[in-house]
């Protein structure tokens, strides 16, 4: 017997990106190529995660001094668990000197900005409370030059001397890493107090760790230990790739040195819970990434920064892909699918998204804005890989200036009052002077981001069932719900006759599932199922119509093959 049904959700969005050349792209979509994804487990929590990423210092203010802090998560926990997400990842909260955490004073301290112990360990139970996993951002590719370790090493006190990269002479020929032309003293810097050079690759201020230091491995295994006992489910190793070198360029990125101190650190966490994950910042491609994911003890996931590249492409690089005859943006999404399936290693995830702390925010100059959101939340949501939500995307929070990360950091957006119902100060941490004194006088946040934002916020879209926040809620819904569409164990590439519709079919045991999108978002888009789509899922007729943007899931049950 064979059951099938057909749910149809219509989808609206909008984006903006660049990308790499679709001539290189999968011959194009084929029924008969069904394709593993490499999975024979399924008890891993992570497998299946719905990943949010908080810039903590944005997301709630709940005592009125302009930064967000633990507290404000936790009086947002039922909003988390209403969106459908199952996992957060919280950003650096350690004490540092900066206002991004990256540069850490001690891994030991909480920034009490942010709260205090008690307030984190409340944040912990209440989200463990709604089955949502915590997940802490941890830099351990350096520290800041404030550090103790740091300013014992520069007095040379005892096992702190070689805590720290230090040569005597200025090298040659070791500049930073991904620019060829860097002079050597962008990575290798000097102080007065102590004689040599010390290696910071992320600056003058970020001296790095020296991992071929065992004290040093010592030292991090035992801050982990220290977190994994305050209840957090795992962690996100930054600058996964430069934590060890071994030389200059190719030597300051993934080294053997490198591959076996995450091992190690990997090992050491899964003893103490195994039920602990961990990813990696690789900021690579496919091909560099994949080495992070083999072999035992190996990171259970790294970030994929391709597939926000390639989406941006389509939407957000200013190019018409969907002008008649044209199937661009079609084969370079069935292509950024079947490369990352290709690269993929047995239980380990590929994490998609569409924004980060890293990246200026999805930039959609276009009028149909509002569908193409929709468009690239599905594709990415709906896609066989599990998707990391930056906040505040889900309501198409923007961008209006780029000069600095911290716009692409800036505060949440709940309500259309003043400073978007994210604090009740008069300004927030964005316009803070002691941060950015660089900035004085310029035009507050809120005021330059008001004037765009229009209903950009939860109070107005939470209550609009045509809204985006609305479409985020159903398709993680469908990702929770359906164990097909969650942790598929095969896809294939399914052939349609229009060269603006995407369909792709998963499967897992008997269950099979069709997605088929719209990706023009501006036209409706008719189409002619394959043949086999037809009769396996029972269909009255091939022909098809899809509105700009919108997407149909077909559903079929096998009792028999």
């Amino acid at each position: 017997m064979i059951r099938n049904t057909l749910l149809a959700v219509l989808l609206l969005a909008q984006s903006n990106v660049n990308f790499a050349n679709p001539a290189n792209s999968v011959a194009h979509a084929d029924d008969d190529q069904e394709i593993s994804i490499k999975r024979d487990k399924k008890t891993d929590w992570w497998l299946s995660a719905r990943m949010y990423h908080i810039w903590i210092r944005s997301f709630m203010d709940s005592d009125g001094d302009g930064n967000g802090d633990f507290k404000g998560i936790e009086q947002k926990i039922g909003y988390l668990q209403d969106l459908g997400i199952n996992t957060i990842l919280l950003s650096p909260f350690f004490q540092s000197v900066s206002y991004h955490g990256y540069d850490v004073v001690d891994l030991y301290q909480i920034n009490p900005t942010y709260g205090n112990e008690a307030d984190f360990r409340a944040l912990i139970q209440a989200a463990h409370s709604r089955n949502i996993k915590v997940l802490l951002d941890i830099p351990l590719n350096h520290t800041s030059q404030d550090h103790p370790w740091f300013k014992k090493s520069l007095k040379k006190k005892g096992k702190y001397t070689d805590y720290y990269r230090w040569v005597d002479t200025l090298p040659n020929d070791y500049g930073l890493p991904w620019d060829e032309h860097s002079p050597v003293t962008a990575t290798w810097h000097h102080k007065e107090e102590r004689e040599g050079y010390y290696y910071g690759l992320f600056g003058y201020g970020n001296p790095d760790l020296n991992y071929l230091n065992k004290d040093v491995k010592k030292e991090i295994k035992k801050i982990l230990a220290y977190w994994l006992g305050k209840g957090v489910d795992g962690f996100r190793i930054d600058a996964a790739r430069h934590l060890a070198e071994e030389g200059n360029n190719p030597l300051q990125a993934d080294t053997k040195s490198n591959f076996k101190l995450l091992k190690s650190l990997v090992s050491h966490v899964k003893k103490i819970n195994p039920d602990a994950f961990l990813i990696g910042e690789t900021f690579s491609d496919l091909v560099s990434s994949k080495e992070y994911l083999k072999g035992k003890n190996s990171l259970d996931a790294v970030f994929n920064f391709e597939f926000f590249t390639e989406l941006r492409t389509i939407y957000g690089s200013g190019a018409d892909y969907f002008a008649q005859g044209d199937d661009t943006a079609k084969r370079i999404v069935e292509d950024i699918y079947t490369r990352i399936i290709k690269h993929k290693q047995l239980n380990k995830e590929a994490f998609v998204f569409l924004n980060n702390h890293d990246v200026n925010r999805f930039l959609i100059n276009n009028p149909q804005e509002a569908v193409i959101r929709r468009i690239i939340a599905t594709i990415a949501i709906l896609s066989p890989f599990n998707t990391t939500i930056y906040y505040g995307e889900e309501v198409g929070v923007a961008q209006t200036q780029f000069d600095d990360h911290m716009y692409a950091r800036a505060p949440m957006q709940w309500t259309s009052e003043k400073n978007a119902g994210f604090t009740t100060n008069d300004t927030t941490w964005v316009d803070n002077p002691a941060w950015f004194p660089w900035k004085a006088g310029h035009t507050v946040w809120f005021d330059s981001f008001q004037k765009q934002s229009g209903n950009r916020n939860v109070s107005f879209q939470d209550s609009d069932e045509g809204s985006l926040l609305n479409h985020y809620k159903t398709l993680l819904q469908l990702k929770k719900d359906d164990a097909v569409l969650s942790m598929p164990s095969k896809f294939r590439l399914v052939k349609t006759s229009n060269k603006h519709v995407f369909a792709i079919e998963y499967r897992a045991g008997k269950e099979r599932r069709c997605l088929l999108v719209n990706l023009n978002p501006y036209i409706e888009q008719t189409t002619l199922l394959s043949s086999r789509i037809k009769k396996k899922y029972e269909l009255s007729k091939r022909k098809l119509k899809l509105a700009p943007g919108e997407f149909q899931i077909l559903t079929r049950t096998m009792d028999r093959k």
